[in-house]
């Protein structure tokens, strides 16, 4: 299984999105539009919630990226 695979296999496997950081003085967390809670917690950093948060998404566009610039690469080498 490539690198690439194993990274679509985590990403179909996370708990459906897109997720949301609600950060408050102190506390943070992550959860799904639905109000599930994924992750919280005291004293988190809010810049690390708000990655965490946009992770599925960024790393689902990223890896569409990489499938796209790859078929473009296959076409381009004959």
């Amino acid at each position: 299984m490539s690198r690439l695979d194993e990274i679509k296999h985590r990403l179909v496997n996370v708990t459906p999105g897109p997720w949301e950081c609600h950060a408050n003085i102190g506390y943070c967390g992550i959860m799904t539009e639905a109000g599930e809670t994924l992750l919280a917690g005291d004293g988190c950093c809010v810049a690390d919630a708000i990655l965490v948060a946009h992770a599925p998404t960024d790393i689902a566009w990223l890896v569409a990226e990489v499938e796209r610039l790859e078929k473009q690469l296959d076409i381009a080498s004959g």
